[in-house]
């Protein structure tokens, strides 16, 4: 087999054992780079360093990916303004941060009868947000829920 030391320079070819031997010696193992080619070819190296700095390598890149998470916002018909503030102040951070946000509106009793106001207020929290965030769809209806989901501007991920 063709060996090649640590600094990178070929030692010619050589016999497994001898391979070994002269790696054990320097504090290095032996390791095939190409199987395939004729003679195969191998390199000293120092396999605990090599798979640390995989392990680093794999961990920085891990970091630095963001998961995109739905996150939900409730508001009621009777929802005040301060209030309704409060929670969109929360949705914007969620947005900024690249996450989605689904906003829902439950109506119970008599709120039933008025759906057209829980539909101004879904619309004014769509243009609160405009700026951070893009509705997917309209305002759906199913049943006596309202809701939309709301997608980050400047998606990160």
């Amino acid at each position: 087999m063709l060996l090649i030391d640590e600094a990178g320079v070929q030692m010619g070819v050589v016999k497994l054992a001898d391979a070994i031997k002269l790696a054990k010696e320097r504090g290095y193992d032996v390791v095939e780079v190409s199987p395939e080619s004729n003679p195969p070819v191998t390199r000293f190296l120092d396999y605990g360093k090599f798979k640390y700095k995989q392990k680093k390598k794999l961990q920085n890149s891990k970091g630095k990916q963001h998961v995109s998470r739905t996150k939900e916002i409730r508001l009621r018909p009777g929802t005040e303004k301060h209030d309704l503030e409060f929670k969109l102040k929360h949705a914007r951070g969620f947005l900024e941060k690249g996450d989605k946000v689904f906003v829902s509106m439950y109506f119970k009793d008599r709120e039933r009868k008025h759906l057209d106001i829980g539909k101004a207020l879904m619309q004014k929290a769509i243009e609160l947000l405009a700026d951070v965030g893009t509705p997917e769809k309209d305002i759906g209806q199913e049943g006596f829920k309202l809701s939309f989901t709301l997608t980050p501007k400047n998606s990160k991920s």
